[in-house]
Parts: C-alpha cells; structure tokens; sequence
C-alpha cells in the first residue's frame, strides 16, 4: 500500500516501546533480559528493538537493529 507523499511511518518492533512525547527517542527497559545459561536465547527475543524511519511504502518495510543488549 503506497502511502500519501506528506505521510510518513515509523515502525518499531516490539510494540511495547516507548517513544518520548516530543523527542521522539524511542527506548525499550531491558531490566529484566538476564541469561539463563541454558544456551537457550529464546527468552531474548522481546529484548531486541528493531526501527524503521521515514516509511512511506508499507510495501516494502526495512526494519534495522536499534538495540544494543546489556552485558551482565
């Protein structure tokens, strides 16, 4: 779906980020991403924060790593 040209999308995954009224910056808590040691990192994939900027083709969406992961 082509968007209008004054309209443009920013597009986060996952949904439960937080973009700051009036800044724009955008940030995830990681408060809680711990390894578990199992080598089992499926529990890390709600701690990944993903962004596209500027869209303006839901067609064709291009989303980038934005985190950065905490060492513990």
């Amino acid at each position: 779906m082509e968007i209008e040209e004054t309209t443009s999308y920013n597009i986060y995954y996952p949904n439960s980020v937080t973009v700051a009224e009036g800044t724009g910056i955008v940030s995830l808590n990681m408060d809680s991403q711990t390894q578990i040691g199992n080598n089992n990192t499926d529990h890390l994939r709600n701690y990944i924060l993903l962004e596209a900027t500027g869209i303006t083709d839901l067609n064709y969406i291009n989303l980038k790593m934005k985190s950065k992961g905490k060492r513990v």
